[in-house]
């Protein structure tokens, strides 16, 4: 490798991929011998710095601290059809966890999540902090991911009053279809284009409405018109201040 083309270095979602500290009993895997730290790749330097730190009693697994300085893989442009979901907490002030049973609440919306996910065709690209993205069309074929993330986002903040969590928390979400790169980085999937950054812009709009209902940008209201109750309640400009510049309307999906 040129010592001019640097890595990427290694991003949070790679520790998801490391395995539970009970597989790593008893073991302590070693680096192979052939991959050496190199001038701007930090993934292995970010595995010897860090494994001194409290809690982490040996070295980050091998393939895991290597697998990054290597480009994504398996890249594809697929119409895709992004679904994001925000966890915002209702009470600003509070300290510390808002009750005693959020780990067992957290399970039952991600098994929830999960079921609507393996129903509708969805794949769950990345869950960090309070934000979920779902993308319908990115790994398997969906030639409804339209339909199939609307349907989704209704389903999910239909079902959120009852849950656990809703005392504490306020869930917003929106959605849009847009052409992206989807393919692999090491274990870890990667979905590319613009479709998260404007959904996190529609999720502001969202909670600055605290809107009761998922949001869904002009272009995928065309397509769900004639299926769902919308109603447009905002608009945003995309690309502001650039040739690009693009204004979109913003519709809410109030049920089919």
């Amino acid at each position: 490798r040129s010592p001019t083309t640097p890595c990427a270095p290694t991003t949070p979602c790679a520790l998801l991929a490391s395995p539970p500290s009970s597989d790593l009993e008893g073991s302590q895997p070693e680096a192979p011998a052939e991959v050496q730290p190199q001038a701007g790749c930090h993934s292995v330097r970010f595995a010897e710095e860090h494994s001194s730190l409290p809690g982490a009693s040996r070295p980050l697994p091998a393939p895991m601290s290597t697998n990054y300085c290597a480009p994504p893989t398996f890249l594809a442009r697929k119409k895709c059809t992004v679904l994001v979901l925000d966890l915002r907490p209702l009470h600003e002030d509070s300290k510390g966890p808002p009750f005693v049973g959020l780990p067992a609440a957290y399970r039952g919306f991600l098994k929830h999540l999960h079921d609507l996910c393996t129903a509708e065709r969805g794949t769950l690209e990345c869950l960090i902090g309070d934000r979920v993205v779902v993308a319908f069309n990115a790994a398997s074929t969906n030639s409804s991911h339209r339909v199939a993330a609307a349907e989704c986002m209704i389903q999910l903040l239909r079902a959120w009053p009852d849950t656990a969590m809703a005392s504490d928390f306020a869930m917003y979400a929106a959605a849009v279809t847009r052409d992206c790169l989807c393919g692999s980085w090491g274990p870890t999937r990667v979905l590319l284009g613009e479709a998260v950054d404007i959904c996190a812009a529609m999720l502001q709009l969202a909670a600055a409405r605290d809107a009761p209902y998922g949001l869904v940008d002009g272009p995928l209201y065309q397509q769900l018109q004639y299926t769902y109750v919308c109603r447009q309640v905002d608009s945003f400009t995309l690309h502001p201040h650039t040739a690009q510049a693009q204004t979109l309307p913003i519709y809410e999906v109030q049920a089919a």
